[in-house]
Order: structure tokens, then C-alpha cells, then sequence
């Protein structure tokens, strides 16, 4: 049997000896790393980041100025929508051919004029302040997001795809892109208005508003819709306003008795009450009010221009007389948005108050 000579055993034994010796000196410095020592020459502990953590405030107003930017692309990306709507339509390049009458086409005309010079500059403006976080800015924005809604639905809804001749059914994405836009603007903006802190500036005149939108309200239920609907509903209508555009007609009709009108009188009366929840919900009416009356007297001035037959200077003052007095509840509310703080960072202090106010909502 084979034996090592004395020297290779001799060998043998100090190899092991200097791989144990090794060993056990890797093992004590994976054994100070565990236990947080610094070891030496081996290995160096790596330094973790230093953790900032954010007080209430700070979390608060960094998800404030996310929302305010937020709203502010959703209104720039609205008024540029109104006006490729308004240039692509009858009132400039007349790309969309709306399936309406001449007597509706008027009127459309009317409307995008009031889109293209007024709404979409004004959700422009509106998105400048939410980007600079005023406070007022999403007040505002319901008035433009409101006008869009109604606006709309009917430039949808109202055409004669049967009977007329036109192409506006191929630019539906469009509108609907649109339509889709503006509701995410009204939520957007109604989450983040402050109502206790915007509402106390027009207290004092809550029920003067108040009873603007309900005299509003019944005005355009007793003169405008009793006699229109009287005429609409019988065998043979006599109107030129149902005649022209039937469709259209209920259209308005739905949009007026269904949602417009009852949103006046309950705001209207829930302002001059004092109840807490009309307070958001006074921007909403306040905001359609101030704008789509507009838009009816334009489409009132282009129905003249055009000579239409019911066309007259008689009702050109009366339209031009009511949209007027439908911006007056307008011209109370919105001045003193201006006068409370602009930045959402400093309405931490009442945001307690709205807190208390969430919640009995």
C-alpha cells in the first residue's frame, strides 16, 4: 500500500490548517456585517439614502398642485377641441357638414361663434390660473365644462341622419372626444372646489342669487316652454323653431325641462336657504347660465345677418336682453373668487372647515 513521504504529509496538514484559519476569519466578518460592524479591509457597509418625510402639509399641498395641473392641461386640451370643432364646422372652413337646415345651420353658426371667441379663449384663461393655482380656477372651469355638455349633446344628438344631406356622423370621434373631455373637466374641477372658503365671500348675497336662478328657472319654464310645448305636441305643429329642426327641438327640450331648469330652481332655492351643498353646485347653473344664453343671442345676430323669415330686431333685443340678465348671477358670484387666497397651499387653513363640510355632505 502507497504512503505520502513525511514531507507531503507535513504539507498537507499546513494547507489545511491556513484554509480553516481563513475560513473562520470570513466567517467573523460576515458575522460583524450581520451585526451591523464595520468590518475591516473585507467588505464596506453600504450607506443607505436618507429618508424625507413630509408633513401633512406638504403631502398635502404636492397632491394640490398635481390636481391644479391636471385640471389646467384638461382645459387647455377643451379649448383647443372648441376650437377645431368651430373652425372644421359651418362658421369657418364648413369641413363638418351638419345634416340641419339652413335655419339650424344659422344658428349653429351662432353658436360656434360664441366657441371660438369666448368659450375656448376663456378655458384657455381658466387653465392659465389652475396652472398657477388659484383657487378660483375651478369654479370657473365649470362654466366652460357646462356649455360643452349641453353644446354637444345637441350637435349630436339633434341632426337628421335620415333626410338631410351632410357628413357630421363621421366626426362623432370628435365630438365625443370632446363631450368626454369636458365631464372629465366638470369633476375634476368640482373635487376641487373649497366651498367654505369661496362661499363665505358671497353669503351676503346667497339669496339674491338664489332668487335670480329661480325667477330664471320659471321664467323659462312660463315663457318659454308652456307655449312651445303647447304648439309641439299637437297634430300638426305651426312653429318655424319645431318645423326647422324637430329633432333639435326635444332635444333642447330634454336638456332644458330634464336637467337645466330643475338644476335652477333646487340650487336656486337651496342658495337662498343657505343649505351648505348648494354652495359648489351654484357654479355649475351659474356657469351654463352666463354662457349658452350668450350663444343663443348669437345665434339670434347670425339668424338676422342670414335674413332668416322669423328673424327680427324685435327678438334679436329680447335674446340679446336675457342673455344679459343670465349672466347677472355670474356677475355677483365670481368677482369675489378673485379677492380670496390664490394659491392652494395657503388654504391650509381652512381645510378643516372643508374638511367638516365633506363630511356632512
Amino acid at each position: 500500500m502507497w504512503k505520502p513521504h513525511p514531507r507531503q504529509a507535513h504539507r498537507a496538514k499546513l494547507n489545511l490548517v491556513v484554509v480553516l484559519r481563513g475560513a473562520q476569519g470570513l466567517g467573523g466578518r460576515i458575522g460583524n456585517i450581520v451585526r451591523g460592524r464595520r468590518p475591516h479591509g473585507l467588505l464596506k457597509p453600504v450607506r443607505s439614502a436618507p429618508v424625507i418625510r413630509l408633513s401633512r402639509g406638504q403631502s398635502e399641498d404636492m397632491q394640490g398642485s398635481h390636481n391644479y395641473r391636471s385640471l389646467s392641461l384638461s382645459l387647455v386640451a377643451l379649448g383647443v377641441a372648441l376650437a377645431v370643432i368651430a373652425i372644421l364646422g359651418p362658421l369657418v372652413l364648413d369641413v363638418i357638414r351638419y345634416r340641419v337646415s339652413g335655419r339650424m345651420l344659422s344658428q349653429l353658426r351662432g353658436a360656434d361663434t360664441v366657441s371660438l371667441f369666448v368659450v375656448a379663449p376663456l378655458s384657455l384663461i381658466i387653465g392659465l390660473l389652475a396652472h398657477r393655482g388659484h383657487r378660483a380656477a375651478p369654479a370657473l372651469a365649470l362654466g366652460p365644462a357646462a356649455y360643452t355638455l349641453y353644446m354637444v349633446a345637441e350637435a349630436i344628438v339633434g341632426p337628421d341622419y335620415v333626410r338631410t344631406a351632410g357628413n357630421d356622423e363621421r366626426f362623432f370621434p370628435l365630438l365625443l372626444a370632446t363631450f368626454v373631455l369636458a365631464g372629465a373637466v366638470a369633476l375634476r374641477a368640482w373635487s376641487l372646489i373649497d366651498p367654505p372658503g369661496q362661499a363665505r365671500s358671497c353669503r351676503g348675497r346667497e339669496r339674491a342669487v338664489g332668487g335670480l336662478l329661480v325667477g330664471l328657472g320659471v321664467f323659462l319654464v312660463l315663457g318659454r316652454y308652456v307655449p312651445a310645448l303647447a304648439d309641439a305636441m299637437r297634430a300638426r305643429p305651426s312653429s318655424a323653431d319645431y318645423l326647422a329642426g324637430p329633432t333639435i327641438f326635444w332635444t333642447i327640450a330634454l336638456e332644458d325641462l330634464g336637467i337645466v331648469i330643475p338644476g335652477l330652481l333646487v340650487v336656486g332655492l337651496g342658495m337662498w336657504r343657505g343649505s351648505q351643498w348648494a354652495a359648489r353646485a351654484s357654479f355649475v347653473v351659474v356657469g351654463w347660465a352666463a354662457l349658452v344664453p350668450l350663444a343663443v343671442a348669437a345665434m339670434g345676430v347670425t339668424m338676422y345677418l342670414d335674413r332668416q323669415p322669423s328673424a327680427s330686431a324685435a327678438s334679436l333685443g329680447l335674446l340679446g336682453g336675457m342673455a344679459v340678465v343670465f349672466m347677472l348671477p355670474a356677475a355677483i358670484c365670481y368677482p369675489p373668487l378673485f379677492r380670496a387666497v390664490s394659491s392652494p397651499a395657503s388654504s391650509r387653513a381652512g381645510s378643516d372647515e372643508a374638511r367638516q363640510w365633506k363630511g356632512a355632505a
